[in-house]
């Protein structure tokens, strides 16, 4: 009986120390928990306002553009030449049409494209033939590329400008290494409707 008592009389400090540490931990939860809320609640309100600000501008962006703004004749406008003759340094964009392209005026090198719209602001080019070979290089294997992988993209910021991102040509999914600035340096860039 006196080891019964005992027992329990050494056991009772610790159930109420134990008692008062969960309590702590919970005190301490309940402070932290408003603070934690009101971050995660700031966070959410901001990235809402971003992303209303955001969806905004794309909503005046794409509100400006439709389908019939793509098509056209557009100049290169970011490499001063826009005085000058459209020789390799325009686009002329037929949503219904192949389109010829101008990839190196010196070495003749020219290829054909179709474009397809992949949203509201957005076109892609796609490659469908090519002729003519860079002097002293080994030919462009131009019946080797991929004509359903995209070659370039095309993002809208208004009805008369977009920005061209030339991706390079491909061979069986990937980028054609020997080839991937073929075009880059004439076509990558800035363009104004002319």
């Amino acid at each position: 009986m006196m080891k019964k008592l005992l027992t329990i009389l050494l056991c009772l400090p610790l159930c109420f120390a134990c008692q008062d540490e969960r309590k702590s931990k919970t005190s301490e939860e309940e402070n932290s928990s408003p603070t934690e809320t009101t971050e995660v609640q700031r966070d959410a309100a901001k990235e809402t306002t971003s992303n209303s600000s955001d969806s905004s501008v794309e909503n005046s962006t794409t509100k400006k553009i439709s389908a019939k703004d793509f098509s056209g004749e557009f100049q290169r406008s970011d490499d001063g030449k826009e005085s000058i003759s459209c020789d390799c340094n325009c686009l002329s964009i037929q949503m219904n049409q192949v389109s010829k392209l101008c990839l190196d005026q010196k070495e003749n090198i020219h290829i054909q494209v179709k474009f397809k719209q992949t949203d509201a602001s957005n076109l892609v080019m796609y490659y469908v033939s090519g002729q003519g070979k860079m002097e002293g290089q080994k030919d462009i294997p131009w019946s080797d590329f991929d004509t359903d992988q995209a070659l370039a993209t095309l993002h809208f910021t208004a009805p008369n400008s977009f920005e061209l991102d030339w991706k390079g040509f491909m061979q069986n999914g990937e980028i054609a290494m020997d080839y991937a600035v073929l075009g880059k340096k004439n076509l990558e860039g800035n363009y104004r409707r002319k």
